[in-house]
């Protein structure tokens, strides 16, 4: 994890859970780097101790039932209305080779993002463990595909393993058109992006819309809350601060689009909150290819799939209880009989929804 990451766990064990966490080397018992996540030159023995160990279930319970109920206290507690009025933009942006204006002092320079490629995540310092990494890299990206001059130099100091976006056999191995997208219901403000924001990340994200919703007198809210939401539409891995990415841990080596992946977001976010202040449409960008019919799957193919004898698909196993008025106790179950997911892969849909309601008064 990239270090404004770990911050951010310790910091909501603390104030959630009341936890501190600890990172030792199993061996010796000594703390380990914090920065680098590394005892001895390896991080496989770094791990946090959780509150009841060495029981890990036991600790996974009990954070994630401080979590839940720190939660709902804050949920209790929200006394604050959402207002009227609900509108959106959504627009489909080119991350391969799309063109990034950086300003700072009034110094103005246009960057350029970079065709997706995934990095070696360059954690191990034992020089046996980084000759082999080394040599295995370049083992493996040989084999499918040798990075241009060009990609390697847009991609740096990324030590490039897979150079997924230039590989298009059978199809593109990483997606170069991304969506994002703005919700608003009221000051509620949801920025939909696709793809897993560091910390660091999202403050930058999030206080660039603030301060271009805020701005505009145009603009009927004043207090507004943003909340990003991730994994939204489509994955394109991480997304790092331009510092981040000089480091190159996981989430840099991760962040597909090169350094400036992340100026790339607040750029086009940019376009879509002002699109949004003033009523504006948004141009829709270019649509993404469509790789339903070309999916390849190496699961065989189905032989039989059938009930017992005297039932069938879709037949009721467990019916729901009688609507009582103790709606705390009130258990709704309803089991159907259904062949296995693997058998019926519903693309673009869903595996089961309701048939029928009947309201009882």
């Amino acid at each position: 994890k990239t270090d404004s990451i770990v911050f951010e766990d310790d910091v909501l064990l603390r104030r959630v859970s009341n936890i501190i966490p600890s990172h030792h080397d199993n061996h010796i018992g000594l703390p380990c780097d914090f920065n680098r996540s590394i005892c001895g030159g390896k991080n496989e023995l770094c791990y946090s101790q959780g509150p009841s160990y060495p029981d890990e279930l036991e600790s996974t319970r009990i954070i994630g039932e401080r979590q839940f109920r720190k939660a709902v206290d804050l949920f209790n507690a929200a006394d604050g209305e959402i207002g009227r009025g609900v509108d959106f933009r959504h627009a489909y942006i080119d991350f391969s080779q799309l063109e990034v204006t950086i300003s700072d002092q009034g110094y103005s320079e246009v960057v350029k993002t970079c065709p997706a490629a995934m990095g070696l995540h360059l954690r191990l310092e034992q020089q046996m463990d980084l000759e082999f990494l080394i040599f295995s890299k370049k083992l493996v990206r040989d084999m499918l595909k040798t990075p241009s001059k060009e990609q390697t130099d847009c991609q740096c100091p990324k030590p490039i393993l897979l150079d997924t976006g230039e590989m298009k056999k059978p199809y593109d191995w990483a997606p170069s058109i991304l969506p994002i997208q703005i919700l608003r219901i009221g000051q509620l403000i949801i920025l939909s992006v696709p793809g897993e924001f560091t910390t660091m990340a999202k403050r930058h994200l999030r206080d660039i819309v603030k301060t271009v919703l805020t701005s505009e007198e145009y603009f009927e809210f004043d207090d507004i809350h943003i909340v990003i939401a991730g994994l939204t539409n489509t994955y394109s891995h991480d997304i790092t601060t331009y510092e981040e990415y000089q480091v190159q841990r996981y989430e840099g080596a991760s962040t597909l689009y090169g350094p400036h992946t992340l100026r790339a977001y607040i750029q086009e976010f940019k376009k879509i909150a002002e699109a949004l202040v003033y009523g504006e449409p948004v141009e829709p960008g270019p649509q993404p290819p469509d790789l339903l019919e070309k999916q390849i799957s190496l699961f065989p193919p189905v032989v039989v799939d059938a009930t017992p004898l005297g039932v069938n698909f879709g037949d009721v196993c467990a019916n729901v209880h009688r609507f009582t008025e103790d709606i705390d106790r009130c258990r709704i179950v309803n089991i159907l009989r259904r062949s296995r997911d693997i058998d019926h892969l519903r693309m673009q849909c869903i595996y089961i929804g309701p048939s029928s309601l009947t309201v009882i008064e």
